[in-house]
């Protein structure tokens, strides 16, 4: 008899991982001037964490060129609005887009549907411009915005290396649909520490 209550099992301990007290990633004052400052930084905020990782599960799903090519474009484009944001330059409802992008991604894991490269390529542009401005602009409050960002954009690309990994695994194994579980699993945790 087949065994479901594996992937539970796995569910259940992601979840109670992402669950952990972790808090937003946004800092108060101008204490951020290091690289692991910056590389801290998606490991301890919610909201980068899921993201990260959901890219790299999206990327898993969408496979072909998708694996490499969406979280080149999240990581290129967190820079980009990392210049932005340390420049000064707003974005409106900047934390809002930061949600949303966190919900989204883990709504698109779930779903599981296949996008064109251009139009998954568009929106994880999207994403990592609201999640490198809001990095830019906390790096502009210390005293090495380039160490801080060279810290940040390291721990991304891990993050992004690891759901990507986790995904892949994932298929290969013919648990495919555990990959949706997960992208289930990162929309909870975030709307439970964020509104509950």
């Amino acid at each position: 008899m087949k065994n479901t209550r594996s992937p539970w099992n796995l569910i259940t301990f992601l979840t109670a991982l992402l669950l952990m007290p972790t808090a937003h990633a946004h800092a108060v004052g101008g204490s951020l001037h290091a690289f692991h400052h910056g590389f801290d930084h998606p490991f301890t905020g919610l909201d980068h964490l899921l993201a990260m990782l959901a890219i790299g599960l999206w990327a898993a799903q969408m496979g072909g060129r998708a694996t490499w090519m969406l979280p080149c474009v999240f990581v290129g484009a967190t820079a980009l609005g990392g210049v932005f944001g340390s420049m000064g330059w707003p974005l409106v409802g900047g934390e809002v887009w930061i949600a949303g992008s966190v919900l989204m991604l883990g709504a698109l894991v779930v779903w599981a549907r296949k996008f064109s490269l251009s139009a998954a390529g568009s929106f994880s542009a999207i994403c990592g411009l609201a999640h490198g401005h809001a990095h830019g602009l906390e790096s502009a409050m210390g005293t090495s915005s380039g160490a801080y960002a060279g810290g940040f954009l390291v721990a991304t690309i891990l993050l992004h290396l690891l759901g990507l990994a986790v995904g892949m695994a994932m298929v290969r194994t013919a648990r495919s649909h555990w990959i949706r579980w997960t992208g289930g699993g990162i929309v909870a945790s975030f709307i439970a520490l964020t509104w509950v």
